[in-house]
């Protein structure tokens, strides 16, 4: 059986199969820490931005209340598929779409008086 590898040559560096592992450990490692840097400046810039009341978050996509009901009838009744409700409404994410019913079903109180 033949031993199978590829050797990189560098001005100063050899890496072959002896020191690949190390090699890739050494590489890891060092992505792993830009990666948290990364974060915690991240997390440092929303905390300032909060401070001088820059960061508002993403904007939230309204929708018509007296629409969406209709809408919910409509596909409670398969008149309309799923892509249609969201076009008419506006939204292009299938989540964003069954969020707003969740809302509005419990937002919505159930009329008791009937028995």
């Amino acid at each position: 059986m033949t031993k199978r590898g590829a050797i990189l040559l560098t001005d100063n560096i050899s890496i072959d199969d002896n020191n690949r592992k190390f090699m890739y450990k050494l590489i890891h490692t060092l992505y792993k820490n830009e990666v948290v840097k990364r974060k915690k400046m991240q997390q440092y810039g929303i905390r300032k931005a909060k401070k001088n009341m820059k960061y508002v978050g993403r904007k939230r996509i309204e929708v018509s209340l007296p629409l969406l009901e209709e809408i919910i009838k409509k596909r409670e009744r398969k008149d309309i598929t799923i892509n249609e409700a969201m076009k008419v409404l506006g939204i292009q994410s299938r989540s964003t779409f069954y969020r707003r019913i969740k809302e509005f079903k419990n937002t919505t109180v159930p009329d008791k008086t009937q028995n």
